[in-house]
């Protein structure tokens, strides 16, 4: 048997995050909401809408439109944005 001690690793700390790079992070993880939102939007009203899709040639890019304009809004209402931000868009 050895007598080998395991000793803690040092903790080294992060330096906060600065202005710039918390609007990145918020601006990722709305991104990533948005991009998850639509796409859950989207494959319900496919589900519900399959026949209207298979005989209209337009529909697909409507329903995709309306997807992503329905996150948008979900978005906007769950996670509001101060006025001075949505100036700076």
């Amino acid at each position: 048997m050895s007598n080998y001690v395991q000793r803690p690793v040092p903790q080294v700390k992060q330096r906060p995050l600065t202005e710039e790079e918390k609007k990145v992070k918020i601006m990722q993880f709305l991104q990533q909401k948005r991009e998850t939102f639509a796409v859950n939007i989207l494959c319900n009203m496919v589900q519900s809408e399959i026949d209207n899709l298979i005989s209209n040639s337009s529909a697909p890019s409507a329903i995709v439109k309306m997807a992503v304009k329905m996150a948008d809004e979900l978005i906007n209402e769950l996670y509001p944005m101060p006025e001075e931000d949505k100036a700076n868009k």
